[in-house]
């Protein structure tokens, strides 16, 4: 992701870099952090809640459109599927 400084920026001003994920998210996520090839470090889980208020703090910004616009994809399809009785968070990670 090219926008990954401003990414990190973000998370950390808002308290939220690193905090980790819940042991709860998906087996296959479990699998791809395990046997990936680079290190992987800094997990944080958000909740649609989260990626709304992230969203809305870089369209604030008026400076980062692309991330913001991935970030708004995201939350309206963590609604979606919250919406229909499905629970969602986006993981974050980095890796290298």
């Amino acid at each position: 992701m090219a926008a990954a400084p401003v990414l990190r920026r973000e998370l950390e001003r808002l308290g939220w870099w690193g905090r980790g994920r819940p042991a709860d998210l998906s087996t296959l996520l479990d699998a791809h952090l395990l046997f990936g090839d680079d290190l992987v470090s800094h997990e944080t889980a958000l909740s649609v809640a989260e990626l709304g208020e992230l969203a809305a703090a870089l369209a604030l910004s008026r400076r980062h459109d692309d991330l913001c616009a991935q970030l708004l994809a995201w939350h309206a399809l963590a609604r979606s599927l919250e919406a229909s009785g499905r629970p969602a968070r986006l993981a974050v990670w980095w890796s290298g």
